[in-house]
């Protein structure tokens, strides 16, 4: 049954409670534009009405964009691998291994197809502008200090010559050798892991750099009032006695104490200060960035998608090795590396999520991870605001902030379980302006038509001085991978006419006063529109900022933009919005492809969508790095009956895709209602169900005679459900957590018989039957490391566990789960799920990385330092 304030927040969905969104799009009737006519009454339109429905116009050949496996590759930008253990025998993902034959597989491939690896010096010296980095340049990291890198890897990287980077955790180093090694909560034996001796060894090779993966930050604390256990190094940590989180002076101590540790450790083995860290899990921190270059570090590497460039060193992103990929499916992967992100979006409002009743709320939450999971989207935009009232001003948020009252502190959680149950990225959708910050603070004056949404004044030092709070707090607490700017940063062309902005005018030699520019001709009124048009940005940047220095820094910042200045560049005096000034700013840019808000008449919808990606095109990467977003309710009907038809939003998809369009989405999304038809949108909206076809990048595979000669005793395989990452929202059965000091490998006897659970739906699909396995995701990109910008969950320090049980989530095998049940990485689903493993106090434990313990790898000699 659905919670009764999820049923009144559903029947909220209007115009109003959108407007600090969606504000531009509430201009043309605000000042009674003839929007509809942009498009229907445009020449030559009514002659050729029909025709231009069904077929979209050509596109030369010449004017396509250029996959990027055929484009040069990109001056001064390298590749960053990351792998972990290596091992001869079982490639086991406890350990994110891969087999000592796929290792010396990929090695030659590289080689003889033409990647450069490049060591941390030859990258230093290039950005302090000494020699460039040569093409297809790639560097090697390996994380965890594994003993098989001096048994495995460092011969291997003594017979082709090539650099790497090797990052050990000082306190899996430290560890006594007759005590197994507490690796994240799974004891493992000590002599899988490296000891210092070996360490100092690998390091007069002069081959590698010894970087740095915390002393003893490998796991995962509490980070939330609701239990989740986020990345300890780089998230805040949760008190539930206290129910507070830890300050900034307090993170900063913490993080700073555990770099000084293992900097000197690595110092002490090696006889130089460490000048890479490592983020464990790839989760990093801006406060964190700052902590480390005062210990001097000089790069920090994450695992997020691309190429790393040299003006981003302490945010360099890594492609993750896992699953012990074929030579065919790593080959694949690396074809998709210099791809430019894409999305495919989903737009969430909080509000509808939010109910009193905690056990309702789990259930909506419950709701929301299936449908995103099961849609496939690679991106959710979430507005962590209660709905405005009927001036588009929001006054309470859903997340820990110093400026408004907190309706209740869940979007850390969604945010959480989004990323690491269904796999998609949040985006914070967020308003600009459109905050109701109390008496005394400047708001917007028109000199003409007053627009409906009631918002800040961008010149007001302190309105801007309090927003800026807001966004530097959901930097602090929320683990999201970008922010979206609403709407409602806009300015009229005769607002704003306050006190301070007639003052940043008067300076700027414009129309100082209300009567000059309700008077103002044209070309005076762009001048000023250009003004604006810069302030907004200027302002949004700096909101940008604010959050990159507590999340990291790289959060994508994307801003919405009406569809009036896309389609005709003179209409910046209406709006205050660019589009080549939005490209130059931002990472993404959303055009509001809403037709009926625009008053476009469904026989011309097409054609107004042609024209509107037509003039995206006209700017350099103006479609590439557009996110088109789409209505699913036309506000112009009754409540109730403003549902579009599922098909209907399915053709402007289809529109949008045949125009060259490659990313878009939709909003809004009733998850509790099914609005719009899943089973009809997802076809069109995911590439899972839609797959493009893979890149064909110059390289070839290499044949089996031109392997590193006697380095190769085999070829690689493919464990079940190797290429299909990011297929599932569960993943390897785990086992109850064992201390330290139990038997390596040892299986604890079942927990304690609880409650009977029932399965909340029936499978991964419609009609699939209860546990049963669900087949990969279909099209999912050949490779081996999921799309999720934080690939590994952490796992659970002992001791360490939430306030209290926590709540089922779904999982992708047609059952529930604990949240506490997970692994190290997505991408298959085991056929059985097991009971929640709990800790001695009977609290479910979070995340388990390593599930499946077993007995540790054998080394072939004793290790440097090891006794026997």
């Amino acid at each position: 049954m659905v919670a009764q304030g999820s049923l009144l927040s559903r029947s909220g969905f209007s115009l109003g409670g959108l407007l600090f969104l969606l504000a531009g799009l509430a201009v043309a009737l605000a000042m009674a534009l003839p929007a509809g006519a942009l498009a229907s009454d445009a020449p030559g339109n009514q002659s050729e009405r029909s025709y231009a429905r069904d077929i979209p116009p050509f596109l030369p050949p010449a004017l396509r964009e250029r996959p990027s496996a055929e484009a040069p590759w990109p001056h001064n930008q390298y590749l960053v691998l990351c792998y972990h253990d290596v091992d001869d025998l079982e490639a086991d993902q406890n350990y994110v291994a891969v087999r000592t034959s796929a290792l010396f597989e990929q090695f030659a491939w590289l080689r003889e197809n033409g990647y450069r690896p490049v060591s941390v010096d030859d990258i230093l010296r290039a950005q302090a502008g000494g020699p460039a980095l040569p093409p297809r340049a790639i560097l090697l990291t390996f994380d965890d200090g594994f003993s098989s890198f001096y048994h495995r890897v460092l011969p291997a990287l003594k017979a082709f010559n090539w650099p790497a980077v090797l990052a050990p955790v000082g306190k899996w180093m430290d560890t006594p050798a007759n005590r197994p090694v507490d690796f994240a909560g799974l004891p493992t034996e000590r002599r899988k892991f490296a000891n210092w001796q070996m360490i100092r060894d690998i390091h007069r090779s002069g081959l590698v750099e010894i970087g740095a993966h915390t002393y003893d930050m490998h796991y995962g604390s509490l980070a939330n009032p609701q239990g989740n256990m986020m990345p300890t190094a780089a998230f805040r940590l949760y008190d539930p006695k206290r129910k507070a989180y830890e300050t900034d002076d307090q993170y900063r101590k913490r993080f700073s104490a555990d770099v000084k540790r293992i900097s000197e450790r690595i110092r002490q083995a090696t006889g130089k200060a460490p000048r890479v860290w490592v983020w464990p899990y790839g989760a990093s921190s801006g406060l964190g960035i700052e902590v480390l270059k005062q210990h001097g570090y000089l790069m920090a590497y994450t695992l997020n998608d691309g190429l790393a460039t040299l003006d981003q060193p302490m945010s360099v992103p890594r492609f993750l090795i896992t699953d012990n990929p074929s030579l065919d499916t790593f080959r694949n992967a690396m074809g998709f590396q210099r791809d430019p992100p894409r999305f495919r979006v989903m737009n969430i409002d909080l509000d509808l999520l939010y109910d009193p009743d905690p056990d309702r709320q789990a259930k909506n939450l419950d709701a929301l991870i299936k449908r995103v999971f099961d849609m496939r989207v690679t991106t959710v935009f979430i507005s962590p605001f209660a709905r405005p009232g009927p001036d588009g001003r929001v006054r309470e948020a859903y997340f820990p902030n110093r400026v408004l009252p907190v309706r209740t502190d869940i979007f850390s959680r969604v945010a959480w379980q989004l990323r690491t149950r269904a796999n998609a990225e949040v985006f914070a959708l967020m308003p600009v302006l459109a905050y109701d910050l109390g008496p005394g603070i400047e708001t917007v004056q028109s000199a003409g038509a007053v627009h409906p949404v009631r918002r800040v004044s961008p010149f007001s030092a302190e309105g801007r001085r309090r927003i800026l709070s807001i966004y530097e707090d959901l930097g602090r607490h929320v683990p999201i991978h970008g922010v979206v700017f609403g709407g409602d940063a806009l300015l009229t062309r005769t607002e704003d006419t306050g006190p301070a902005a007639l003052a940043a005018y008067r300076a700027a030699g414009l129309p100082a006063t209300a009567a000059e520019i309700a008077a103002m001709d044209d070309a005076t009124a762009l001048r000023l529109a250009r003004f604006k048009t810069g302030a907004l940005v200027r302002f949004t940047r700096e909101l940008a900022e604010g959050v990159r220095r507590y999340r990291n820094p790289d959060i994508r910042m994307t801003r919405m933009i009406a569809p009036d200045p896309v389609l005709d560049p003179a209409r910046e005096v209406d709006f205050a919005q660019n589009y080549d000034e939005f490209l130059r700013a931002y990472d993404q840019v959303v055009p509001l492809a809403m037709p009926y808000t625009q008053g476009v008449r469904p026989d011309d919808v097409n054609s107004w969508i042609d024209r509107l990606v037509s003039a995206a095109r006209t700017r350099s990467d103006g479609v590439r790095r557009a996110i088109f977003l789409l209505q699913s309710r036309d506000w112009n009907r009754p409540p109730g009956q403003d549902a579009l038809d599922a098909r209907e939003l399915v053709g402007w998809m289809r529109r949008l895709m045949r125009n060259g369009a490659v990313s878009f989405g939709y909003y809004p999304d009733d998850f509790l209602a099914n609005q719009p038809e899943m089973t009809v949108v997802r076809s069109e909206l995911a590439d899972a169900w839609f797959p493009l076809p893979p890149p064909r990048p110059q390289e070839e595979a290499l044949p089996p005679a031109t392997l590193a000669g006697g380095l190769v005793g085999g070829t690689a395989r493919v464990l079940p459900g190797g290429a299909a990452t990011g297929a599932a929202l569960a993943t390897e059965p785990t086992l109850t957590r064992q201390p330290a000091s139990a038997p390596v490998g040892t299986r604890a006897p079942a927990p304690a018989a609880g409650g009977q659970r029932t399965p909340a739906y029936q499978g991964a699909e419609p009609g699939a039957k209860p546990g049963a396995k669900p087949d990969p995701a279909p099209g999912t990109k050949p490779g081996v490391k999921s799309n999720a910008k934080s690939d590994v969950a952490p796992a659970v320090k002992p001791g360490t566990g939430g306030p209290g049980p926590v709540p089922l989530v779904p999982a992708g095998d047609g059952r529930l789960r604990d949240e506490a049940v997970s692994g190290r990485h997505r991408g298959t689903l085991p056929p059985t799920e097991p009971e929640p493993r709990q800790d001695a106090t009977g609290v479910a434990d979070d995340f388990d990385l390593y599930p499946n313990a077993g007995p540790g790898q054998r080394d072939p000699v004793p290790s440097p330092g090891e006794t026997r």
